[in-house]
């Protein structure tokens, strides 16, 4: 009977793991993108070029979401998402708006997580009055 039991609880953790291992593999999508300008994520200038945007390792679906220039394999933190094992084929978008003469990086929207980026108090006032005119950029990504 002992031996059951133990059968019985190594092929429940076996199937576990197995389970686990597929849908992480579900959620560990990479978007690229080509974005034609310089922008700001929080205070950090950012260049133009090739990017690839990620979540960060992990085994729970809070993580946080990695932007890598592709040229330099530079990565950088720049914020934490919820990711969703969900599969589709909704087109992804990075959306920036202009404050001054920057452009900084409000969200971030895949079928695999959204991110919506907090912008410094000082920009706020632009950033709400711009959040639906002509001073918005969308640059689209894909897998």
């Amino acid at each position: 009977m002992m031996k059951n039991f133990m059968r019985a609880t190594l092929l429940a953790v076996g199937l576990i793991v197995a389970f686990s291992a597929s849908g992480n593999a579900q959620i560990s999508r990479q978007y690229k993108a080509h974005i034609p300008f310089d922008f700001t994520i929080g205070n950090k200038e950012v260049k133009s070029g090739d990017y690839l945007i990620r979540p960060a390792d992990g085994v729970s679906n809070q993580r946080g979401v990695i932007l890598q220039e592709l040229s330099t394999g530079k990565a950088r933190l720049i914020g934490q998402a919820l990711i969703s094992s969900n599969v589709s084929n909704k087109q992804g978008s990075l959306t920036f708006v202009k404050s001054g003469d920057a452009w900084i990086l409000r969200d971030v929207m895949t079928d695999g997580f959204e991110l919506n980026l907090k912008v410094n108090s000082n920009d706020a006032p632009n950033i709400a009055a711009v959040k639906k005119t002509e001073k918005t950029k969308t640059v689209l990504v894909g897998q």
